[in-house]
């Protein structure tokens, strides 16, 4: 239950509108007429299926279960993609292909477990990795071999000491500055899908009511898109009051608390 996580979505049509009462099913990616295990609670003790459990759209538009990673019993290995559907009379069903749920925290591969095996979603790979075991054991049989030094990027990324093995900038720009900094934002695309990531500092939402809002402009993206935000201390999963679609550019998302937040919006590409 240690790696359960929330799996939630607003289902919106192109208006921006929520769809109310509309019928979920998530299948396996690679079995694509098998419904997958789902959980109603985050501590629920057994699993079902979207079609068992009557799983539909609220008022609106929204919905949730949990899913069981790998580190828990019958769970699902962090490399298994899913697609996501819903549908009701008289409107044209979407789905979401390759939907992958996993943090990186999750999916991001231990270095080094079996030399041969061929996950690729790693920091380092393990042919790299077992050319430095080898080369350590073969010219310099020392427990620091060549004085590398050890990564240290909470010292400043400015450290200049050369010879390590990663540099403190490099793996200060990773976890500061690219993977979620100030400045970033990143426009990807693949499999179809177009990604956008931005860091909104709690002074970044403006009061709306009771809630706090903040427009998204993203890559232009057709039919409906996904809003993951986690916070930045404590890395908690933030589920949005509500999101709008303003235009295929566009996104609107309303927060209880204007927390400082990472926030991913995805969406199927043009």
């Amino acid at each position: 239950m240690a790696e359960r996580i929330h799996f939630w979505h607003y289902v919106l049509n192109e208006g921006g509108q929520p769809i109310q009462n509309a019928e979920i099913r998530l299948y396996l990616q690679n079995a694509p007429t098998t419904e997958a295990d789902i959980y109603l609670t985050q501590d629920a003790a057994s699993s079902t299926k979207c079609s068992v459990a009557d799983i539909k759209t609220d008022n609106d538009g929204y919905f949730e279960f949990w899913l069981e990673g790998e580190g828990g019993s019958g769970g699902y290995a962090h490399t298994t993609e899913f697609i996501l559907e819903w549908f009701k009379a008289g409107i044209a069903p979407g789905y979401i292909y390759n939907y992958n749920p996993w943090p990186n925290a999750l999916v991001w591969r231990d270095v080094n477990v079996g030399a041969d095996v061929t996950y690729e979603n790693k920091f380092v790979s393990n042919y790299l990795v077992n050319k430095w075991f080898d080369h350590a054991n073969a010219i310099v049989p020392s427990a620091s071999p060549h004085d590398l030094h050890p990564v240290d990027y909470e010292s400043g990324c400015d450290d200049n000491t050369y010879n390590k093995v990663v540099s403190n900038k490099f793996i200060y720009d990773i976890l500061k500055g690219c993977e979620f900094g100030d400045t970033y934002n990143l426009n990807k695309i693949y499999d179809g899908v177009k990604e956008y990531h931005e860091l909104v500092p709690a002074s970044g939402w403006s009061p709306s009511g009771s809630l706090y809002y903040q427009e998204f402009s993203h890559p232009d993206v057709t039919g409906d898109t996904v809003v993951r935000m986690v916070k930045t201390t404590g890395y908690e999963e933030i589920v949005p009051e509500t999101v709008k679609r303003k235009n295929s550019t566009t996104t609107i998302v309303l927060v209880a608390t204007s927390a400082s937040a990472y926030v991913t919006i995805q969406g199927e590409a043009t």
